[in-house]
């Protein structure tokens, strides 16, 4: 302590808890000891500011929870009174009058009848043959002589089957093909435009939550403010460029049309921006994150789009993204 102000520890822990650097709290053992135990109080503007935030938060699911509490005890005082005013009924006996008694007939189809019966008459028995040579014949019917039980016409259908869906598949992988090398279907048949707006409806399905992270803004990506307190709603609705994240939250941004204005905001009060089709975009979460792709369909209705992407190991392949999960790239303007 020869080098500093204070003479002893102890008061320079008495200044630190005077000009509120830290909370002093102070101790007495039963041996006459004093102990000195000091808290640091952060005074970051980040951590105050989140810290407001979560507070915030806090007071705001308060108010949300009283809320829903006391409009649950008027459904119930509600479903009270209604059911104060409703009369209660009483079983009575039952009362049948035999003036308006009615015969309950049932009526089968012959003519469906007679083609079941006719149906099991031609149906072969169990040890006859199909050319009518007995039951001892080696060749017996649907049974060959190597033991195949399964009749030859369910393995043909089977077969065909097969076929089928196999022709479907490779159709289908056709067209994706030309989705994803052209953006469209040049196809004249109204069957193969069909089929790729099934395949295309089947293949925009919403990402797995497990890919997904908390933090999306990253540099290199348009964005929009979405914050009409700021600087009295001077930024609000406007386009900004990322030019760094801190924290993974927070985005240092440069708006569009103002220069040197840059401003320090956290991506809770920034949304994505969707260019339109044959645009560059990026990746903001899921599995292809940071990935470069281009829009190829902006779909409304589902609020996402289809894009095309560009590296990465998948690249070449259409995927559908929801809006929040990408946005325009810087290099577009």
């Amino acid at each position: 302590m020869n080098a500093t102000m204070w003479h002893t520890l102890t008061s320079y822990v008495l200044y630190l808890g005077r000009e509120k650097i830290a909370d002093v709290e102070k101790t007495v053992g039963d041996n006459g000891r004093v102990d000195w135990y000091l808290t640091y109080i952060e005074r970051d503007p980040r951590f105050m500011a989140r810290m407001k935030k979560v507070e915030k938060m806090k007071r705001a699911e308060q108010r949300e929870r009283i809320r829903q509490q006391d409009a649950v005890q008027e459904q119930v005082e509600r479903a009270r009174d209604a059911a104060k005013d409703t009369p209660d009924h009483k079983p009575t006996e039952l009362l049948r009058s035999s003036e308006h008694e009615e015969k309950v007939t049932f009526g089968l189809h012959k003519r469906k009848i007679k083609e079941e019966a006719e149906t099991e008459k031609r149906r072969p028995q169990p040890g006859w043959n199909a050319d009518r040579r007995g039951p001892d014949s080696k060749q017996q019917w649907g049974q060959d002589a190597a033991g195949d039980a399964r009749p030859h016409k369910r393995r043909r259908l089977l077969d065909k089957r097969k076929g089928s869906a196999l022709a479907a598949l490779m159709q289908e992988n056709e067209v994706m093909k030309k989705i994803s090398s052209t953006g469209m279907v040049k196809a004249h048949s109204r069957q193969a435009q069909t089929l790729a707006r099934q395949t295309l409806l089947r293949r925009r399905r919403p990402p797995d939550p497990k890919e997904l992270k908390p933090y999306w803004v990253q540099e290199g990506i348009w964005v929009k403010i979405n914050n009409a307190a700021l600087a009295g709603g001077r930024y609000h609705k406007k386009k900004a460029s990322v030019r760094k994240v801190t924290d993974r939250y927070v985005a240092e941004v440069a708006v569009h049309k103002m220069p040197g204005h840059v401003l320090r905001i956290d991506q809770k009060e920034l949304q994505t921006v969707i260019p339109k089709p044959g645009r560059r975009v990026v990746v903001c979460n899921g599995a292809h994150r940071g990935c470069r792709a281009e829009m190829r369909e902006v779909v409304q209705d589902q609020f996402g789009a289809d894009v095309q992407l560009l590296d990465g190991p998948l690249r070449g392949q259409l995927i559908f993204l929801l809006f929040e999960h990408v946005s325009k790239a810087v290099d577009q303007g």
